[in-house]
């Protein structure tokens, strides 16, 4: 029911508990990156992690969502219309949709399961009688999939998170394999077997545990994965060639913008590319990696950026560049461009395959200046008014305000609002885009700890030892100090202090090196709340004609000039062109327009425990501030409330033993014996 493939691309499941906490969610983030559980992995919230479309207040306290929260607590069935903020790349990217959702409660549990996919979203159902046509002989099922020579790789890929086809329990002298090729080998030997059998049905699952091979295949999805590799079984190097070998414009496009690869994906989980298509280019780290970094179909960012730029402009690509474009010194960036696929049916659109292209950047940047250098026919005097001109600045920025185009390398990749915030301020204020305000809930700051605590530790005789020698110690250093023996040993280390001396001759600790490493102090894992300003185009965008011209009057220039930029659409994709004054460039000293996260500080009025002020309460370690107190269902009906096991018995001998420590008399004695002893020979001298 809740199989992604079933639900569609942006549909999602998640389930909570009867205090409203997710047990899964694909928002739900409980490990940091190097498997460290955060502090709160357990008790997050779902008011937490579905985040609405309002500023209401830094705790989103969302009506709709509140109430669709108490009844999946209470497990009453139900359905809510909401509008959600989805953040994307790591919270670099935001889109707002409208999500239908259902829900209802999991029988013989306290747990609710919903459902949320896209509220103007259809799903469209393809499938082939795999075992009829085969039976009939009118179609052979593996030529759909292995399309290449035997001596060709394999350039096709399943959902590596799918099931297909899978196996209980392996027959005799067939071992599972786990190599990266491992669930299309599983399935390619399904397919063979069906297309083998002599039975007159395939059984698509074989779960008598008396048979020597127990297994199971997902009958809608292999039938409707076999329809989409009819579908796109064209999708080969052969056929591409085949098909445009009397059209120059197709090796001529290849060569221009040094296209190397394209691919197409569909909702079935299945991915085909051809390439590398330019063989005179030098492949770059995309062009190895494809198959690892974009075989996930539907779950792909590209895939679902696609499906969500159709519905507004049907004929439209996305553009996209990675974010550390600008810093690579390999300079073999690679430019993504997809575009949706959907069927129409009765008025009613269904998405059912995302195809693209990848692309030389470097090719692409140098297309883009030589066509925005050339005067237009019948302009005059337009030298001095070119991107290559020097006075002007042009940028191509995508919907989420990222530079893919700069005359400065090193500006690819980043937000615009870093590089001219002015600008981008005036964008805003144009509502060409729009600043959407997303926190993360789920957030985790470092707290700083002493090194000291209020527990003690366990002491013996030995730590009366150490300290009475530490005393002797100090006092032995000290006299040293006081006779400048150390002058005779390193007598240049006076000199050395005195380089890090300030004018009244105090060390100044900060430029001391070797002293950081004394004051560094233990950090601890906290909850916290952090908060994100992203951007998507605003209410005056129009994918179909739109040109903004504006001033910039009051950025602090010391002169008497006046800035000036122009922002035009580029027909059929999801990116703009901005032009500003290169002559008069305003200082980017406040940037307001920045998509770095920040830590929430709540003002927090109540008191806890001894502690009054604000400050001191937010930094408290387990300390979340909730608005108002959420909802439970304290469940104490006795066969809803589970609070014993068995098997707990077993686990006494193993916890619940600190209380039973004990002195170890031997180790607490040999050290008196060894002072007596000592001592009664010193006096005996």
């Amino acid at each position: 029911m809740t199989s992604p493939f079933k639900l569609g691309v942006n549909g999602y499941a998640f389930a909570v508990t009867n205090n409203g906490h997710v047990i899964f969610h694909p928002d739900w983030r409980p490990v940091l990156p190097d498997d460290i559980l955060k502090p709160n992995y357990n008790s997050i919230d779902v008011m937490e992690i579905e985040l609405m479309d309002n500023d209401t207040c830094f705790r989103n306290n969302d009506t709709g969502l509140y109430e669709m929260r108490k009844d999946m607590v209470d497990q009453v069935a139900g359905h809510r219309n909401l509008r959600i903020r989805v953040h994307q790349d790591n919270f670099k990217r935001v889109t707002i949709r409208n999500q239908k959702y259902e829900y209802r409660k999991l029988d013989n549990t306290s747990y609710s399961l919903a459902i949320s996919v896209p509220q103007n979203m259809y799903r469209f159902k393809g499938v082939i009688d795999v075992t009829r046509v085969i039976r009939d002989g009118k179609l052979d099922v593996v030529k759909l999939f292995d399309v290449q020579k035997d001596t060709n790789p394999r350039k096709w890929k399943l959902h590596p998170d799918w099931s297909y086809c899978w196996y209980i329990k392996t027959p005799e002298g067939k071992e599972r394999t786990k190599d990266k090729s491992a669930q299309e080998n599983l399935l390619m030997y399904f397919i063979k077997k069906i297309q083998t059998t002599t039975h007159k049905n395939w059984m698509w699952k074989n779960l008598m545990k008396s048979q020597e091979e127990i297994y199971h295949c997902d009958r809608d999805l292999v039938q409707s994965l076999v329809f989409d590799a009819n579908i796109t079984e064209v999708f080969s190097e052969e056929k591409l060639w085949r098909f445009n070998k009397d059209d120059p414009l197709h090796s001529q496009f290849i060569k221009m913008y040094g296209v190397h690869l394209a691919f197409i994906a569909t909702r079935t989980g299945l991915t085909r590319w051809i390439g590398p298509l330019d063989k005179d280019r030098p492949l770059s780290l995309s062009d190895v990696n494809f198959e690892d970094n974009n075989i996930r179909a539907i779950d792909e960012l590209w895939y679902k950026r696609a499906v969500e730029r159709w519905y507004v402009d049907p004929e439209s690509f996305v553009y996209s560049i990675p974010f550390d474009a600008g810093t690579r010194t390999d300079n073999l960036v690679t430019v993504t461009a997809t575009r949706a696929i959907f069927i129409e049916n009765k008025g009613h659109h269904a998405p059912v395959a995302v195809t693209g292209i990848q692309f030389d950047h470097a090719e692409w940047r140098k297309k883009f200046f030589e066509t925005t250098s050339k005067c237009m026919a019948g302009s005059s005097n337009c030298q001095n008014r070119t991107c290559d001109s020097g006075t002007l600045d042009c940028y191509v920025l995508d919907d989420n305000g990222y530079v893919l185009i700069s005359e400065k390398v090193t500006d690819h990749g980043k937000f615009f609002g870093d590089i001219d915030g002015m600008v981008m301020e005036m964008m805003v204020k144009s509502e060409i885009y729009k600043q959407v305000r997303v926190v993360d809930y789920q957030a985790t700051c470092l707290h700083p700890v002493s090194r000291s605590s209020f527990a003690d530790f366990l002491k013996t005789p030995f730590h009366a030892l150490k300290w009475l020698l530490n005393i002797a110690l100090s006092y032995v250093a000290w006299l040293a100090l006081e006779l400048n023996v150390h002058s005779l040993v390193a007598p240049d280390f006076t000199s050395v202090l005195a380089e890090y001396a300030g004018d009244e001759g105090h060390i100044i600790e900060d430029q001391l090196p070797f002293l950081d490493l004394a004051s560094i102090n233990k950090t601890r894992l906290r909850p916290c709340d952090q908060e994100y300003k992203l951007y998507t185009y605003g209410s005056t965008y129009n994918a179909h004609n739109m040109t903004q011209k504006g001033k910039l009057t009051s950025c602090g220039h010391n002169s008497d000039c006046s800035g000036f930029f122009n922002v035009h659409i580029i027909p059929h994709t999801n990116l703009i062109l901005v032009v500003t004054d290169g002559t008069c460039r305003c200082p980017n000293t406040v940037n307001n327009h920045s998509v770095k996260p920040e830590e929430v500080k709540y003002d927090v009025v109540e008191s806890v425990g001894n502690l009054s002020k604000v400050n001191e309460i937010v930094d408290q370690i387990c300390r979340t501030p909730n608005y108002p107190p959420l909802y439970r269902n304290r469940m104490y009906n006795e066969t809803q409330c589970r609070h014993y096991h068995a098997e707990e018995e077993s686990m006494k001998a193993d916890c619940g033993l600190g209380t039973t420590m004990k002195p170890n008399y031997i180790i607490t004695l040999a050290p008196l014996a060894l002072i007596f002893i000592l001592l009664k020979v010193v006096f005996a001298f």
